[in-house]
């Protein structure tokens, strides 16, 4: 019985350890911009940017035998339109975080 509890307990922890960023990403779209990613998680693994002012950042979690890997697409100007929430305006003309994906690796 006490064994069992263990293994859920682990198990809890390693899928909340990996759903985290998720809770975080839910409330950035439109908000954040790149330093506040990189302030929160850290130096993306990859970075793809291109001439239109999209950027794309990717960020592994890994927890043997479990990775997921996020996707990041940061747009510059205002990405309010695409979002409910409304973007500072102070912001509006930095790369800000409008789409993100996840996906096991």
């Amino acid at each position: 019985m006490a064994t069992k509890l263990i293994v859920i307990v682990v198990v809890g922890l390693i899928i909340g350890y990996l759903a985290l960023p998720s809770y975080y990403f839910i409330n950035a779209i439109g908000r954040e911009t790149q330093d506040g990613v990189r302030e929160h998680l850290g130096q993306p693994l990859q970075s793809i940017g291109d001439s239109a002012g999209r950027s794309v950042w990717i960020y592994k979690q890994v927890v043997p035998p479990l990775c997921v890997e996020y996707t990041l697409t940061f747009k510059r100007g205002n990405p309010s339109d695409e979002t409910t929430q409304p973007v500072l305006s102070d912001k509006a003309t930095l790369p800000v975080l409008s789409r993100w994906e996840w996906k096991w690796c």
